[in-house]
């Protein structure tokens, strides 16, 4: 879902009428103590600056990097209702997400994401306090430590195989096939054994919910654009309504599944720590194990939502992105196939051992999150009056990090909007946001805690596709023509999905 359609701003106006008639009535404004803010475009009453999103054509955060070309690293516009100040230098993330870290610990919440996550009872949004900082602590240190993610190793292997089947069979009966669909469904079971220990039948109702919930936490809707007028934001779009419903979905799924699982343990009587799932570590803490406060069922529900949205969303994307930029580049595939293929020498498929021999694929995937930041603009709400670079922040501003300039900042990157997997031989960068010019999973304490589990997904399964299969763009389809569009929404993903022929080269042993 595309922030703002066309189509938008004329009905935009036209709200603005409606809601410039109710602000005739309100009281004068009071004088107030002036503050130096950060420049920005000029405003419209009502819709603020938004028409400076959708006029241009270019998606949110290409339209901002644009822009704070002309008023800097620090900028401030007004989303409907909602001052809101863009972020665009490293000096600037530095002062958000180092120095002043504690500030802006705490993440803005929409009026739809607050009822999408059982009022924020997550990881991701969860304000800043106790409850957010255990539960994270425990997500770390239980959910997703090196020795947890290294325990789900098999899990990994067998769905990869599953999914190398999967493309053989497909490509049986068309002569191309979808991968897009076919990678997203490899991340999604992969998460749910990891999740559950078991696999589960995604419900047609379950993936409808699902995908709406993902178009409503976009941000777009004039529900989050106006929350002050929620009364008349929800007759005229219906947002809260859907979210609602959504909610009612996906939660009653997670319930099913909570319930199944308990009935499980109860009849296994499991005791064995290195056999838990995720799902078990939670359960445990909603007993009190292990933590000062029991995790209440809707934190529990939270975090699953986190797992299949953090995790697997950014997974699948990170891989459709991967996969695109290098059949657009058969020099760099062709690279990447030969290492692979060289290092393992006949072996019958590609294990998580084998991963940390293939440098160049490693970086293939590091290129990737630098040009396709799986979420382009991380936000961030001030806790207190404060300044970033001699500008006044007040108190509950929100602010967003323009991760994706940072990435194609020719300040820090040569020749930034190219795809140059090698640069990473000699600009050494990891994925704790370390060095704020690369930070695709975030940085300070709002960082992303499953990293590492996401990593290992993408890592053996780009491993794998280019290990048992070459693969062909559609017939007429030139490299420098494959479509790269982006939609924007939760993450940025492809507009469309990515058809590919496959070879098969180097087949599965038999069962």
């Amino acid at each position: 879902m595309e922030l703002l359609p066309y189509y938008f701003l004329t009905f935009a106006f036209l709200f603005s009428i409606i809601l410039s008639f109710l602000k005739a009535k309100a009281f004068p404004a009071k004088p107030s103590t002036f503050l130096r803010l950060p420049p920005g475009p000029w405003q419209l009453p009502i819709v603020g600056s938004m028409h400076h999103l959708i006029v241009g054509g270019s998606l949110p955060h290409r339209a901002l990097r644009d822009m704070s070309k002309k008023y800097g690293p620090l900028m401030l516009l007004k989303l409907g209702e909602t001052p809101t100040i863009i972020a665009s230098s490293i000096e600037a993330a530095k002062e958000i997400m180092r120095t002043q870290d504690v500030t802006f610990a705490t993440r803005p919440i929409s009026v739809t994401v607050h009822t999408l996550s059982w009022g924020g009872r997550d990881i991701i949004f969860a304000p800043y306090g106790d409850y957010w900082r255990q539960t994270r602590k425990v997500c770390i240190t239980k959910l997703f430590g090196p020795k947890r993610i290294q325990a789900y190793r098999s899990l990994r292997e067998e769905e990869v195989k599953n999914l190398i089947h999967n493309i053989t069979n497909a490509a049986k009966t068309s002569p191309l096939v979808n991968l897009s669909e076919l990678m997203t469904a490899f991340v999604s079971d992969t998460t749910v054994r990891a999740i559950t220990g078991a696999t589960h039948k995604e419900h047609p109702e379950f993936l409808r919910a699902w995908g709406t919930s993902l178009k409503l936490a976009a941000g777009s809707n004039l529900a989050d654009l106006f929350p002050s007028k929620r009364w008349l934001t929800d007759i005229v779009s219906g947002a809260t309504y859907e979210a609602e419903k959504c909610n009612q979905i996906i939660g009653g799924l997670f319930d099913n599944i909570i319930k199944m699982k308990r009935e499980r343990n109860a009849i296994s009587d499991a005791t064995d720590t290195e056999d838990e799932d995720l799902l078990d570590v939670l359960l445990k803490m909603h007993k009190g194990e292990g933590v000062p406060t029991p995790l209440e069922l809707d934190s529990i529900k939270g975090v699953i939502l986190d797992l299949f949205g953090a995790g697997g969303e950014t997974s699948a994307t990170t891989l459709d992105w991967a996969m695109s930029e290098l059949l657009r580049h058969p020099s760099a595939l062709e690279r990447a196939q030969s290492e692979v293929r060289s290092v393992l020498k006949g072996k019958p498929t590609v294990i998580d051992e084998d991963v940390n021999k293939l440098p160049y694929i490693q970086n293939a995937i590091r290129e990737t999150l630098r040009l396709h930041c799986p979420v382009p603009l991380l936000p961030r709400l001030s806790q207190a009056d404060c300044t970033v670079l001699g500008y006044d922040i007040p108190k509950h501003t929100k602010l967003l990090v323009n991760a994706w300039a940072l990435g194609r900042d020719p300040k820090y990157w040569d020749d930034p909007d190219a795809f140059k997997p090698e640069r990473f031989k000699v600009h050494a960068v990891d994925y704790k946001g370390t060095e704020l010019e690369y930070m695709p999973f975030g940085a300070g304490r709002r960082q992303c805690p499953g990293t590492m589990f996401g990593i290992a997904n993408v890592e053996l399964c780009l491993a794998n596709l280019l290990y048992h299969f070459d693969w062909k763009l559609p017939q007429g389809v030139k490299p420098n023509k494959l479509d790269m569009s982006e939609l924007f929404g939760v993450t940025i993903r492809r507009k469309n999905q990515l058809f590919l022929r496959p070879i098969l080269r180097i087949p599965l042993p038999a069962a």
